[in-house]
Parts: structure tokens; sequence; C-alpha cells
């Protein structure tokens, strides 16, 4: 339901002319507005609510069992799949990643971070890190590489760069408001 939802988009293999089609290839899926799920090629089982929900890139998405629910959620969004949105501008750098859940206006909006939760406004905002867990407003929000992470509270771990061990790892734990607001390298925190 709405302007160009579920459109798809394939290619020529021959030609590699891009052709739009009226209807979508893909099967199973539900959209509701404006470019909702617009360059889905072959994605399956995907809900995308809200205008530009779930857009996906120009040259084709096919990402499977994902919902976004909100204007401009998921927007850059390819092979990514097993991922929720909800919010206004969430998710939109996400792109193969698989398994977040990103809730709150602009939550994950920069991320590319995969198997991650990120629960208020602007947090995990530009994180590229795995299982990281941010839950408050602008928690983790410009942090950046903070694998195995946790932040809870009110700008908590708001600007960490390389949360690191000598493992590799990146395991930190934060809780409260503004703990860590500016840590330049944990090690084993």
């Amino acid at each position: 339901i709405g302007e160009n939802s579920q459109r798809g988009r394939y290619s020529d293999d021959v030609t590699n002319e891009l052709y739009n089609f009226t209807t979508n290839i893909s099967s199973n899926n539900c959209s509701i507005g404006n470019n909702t799920l617009l360059n889905n090629t072959s994605g399956n089982y995907n809900i995308a609510i809200g205008s530009n929900a779930l857009q996906g890139d120009s040259v084709g998405s096919s990402g499977s069992f994902n919902i976004g629910i909100g204007n401009y959620v998921g927007v850059s969004l390819t092979t990514g799949s097993n991922n929720l949105f909800m919010g206004e501008h969430v998710g939109n750098k996400i792109t193969e990643q698989i398994n977040n859940i990103a809730l709150g206006y602009y939550s994950m909006s920069n991320a590319l971070c995969e198997k991650s939760i990120a629960i208020g406004e602007n947090c995990l905002n530009v994180n590229k890190g795995s299982y990281t867990y941010a839950l408050g407003t602008d928690t983790l929000k410009s942090s950046q590489y903070t694998d195995y992470t946790i932040g809870i509270g009110y700008q908590t771990l708001y600007s960490v760069v390389g949360i690191t061990n000598t493992d590799n790892g990146k395991y930190a734990v934060a809780i409260g408001y503004k703990t860590l607001y500016n840590a330049a390298i944990i090690t084993n925190a």
C-alpha cells in the first residue's frame, strides 16, 4: 500500500540495464507507505511500515525476515536479515548486517554493527562492533569498535574509541549516568 511500495528492480545479465517492476518478485512481504521495500528484489517475509521503510539499496535488496516500522528505517538494507528497526531514521547504514534490534529516534542510524541491541534515542549511533548492547539516550552514541560491550544509562560510553584487550576482544560494561563518557581506550574494563 503506497506509492512505489514493493516496486522492485532487476538487472539484465546481458546488457546490465536496470528494469523496474510494477510489482515485486519476492514473496510474503507486507509494506505500507511510500517507497517501502522499494528496491527489494528477492527478500522474503519482510514487514515495512512508514515512508521509505526498508527501501533497500538502489541496485537491489535481498534481505529477509526484517521488520521496519517508522519513517526512513533500514533504508540501506541489502542482504541483511533478521533485523528489527522501530523509530525514525533507525538502522539507516545497516546493509548486510544481521540480527539487530534498534528502537528509538536515530538509534543505530549510522552504525554497521550486527547481533546488537540499541534502545533509546541516538544510541549506538556510529558503532562498528558486534554483540554490543546500549540502553539509554545517547548511550554509545559516538563509540566505535565496541564488540561485546554493554552500556546502560544516559550518555554512558558516549564517545569511546577502541575498547580492546590483548585478545583483540572489546569487553566493557558501563552502567550509570555519563559513565565513561569520553574514555579513550579501555582494556578489560
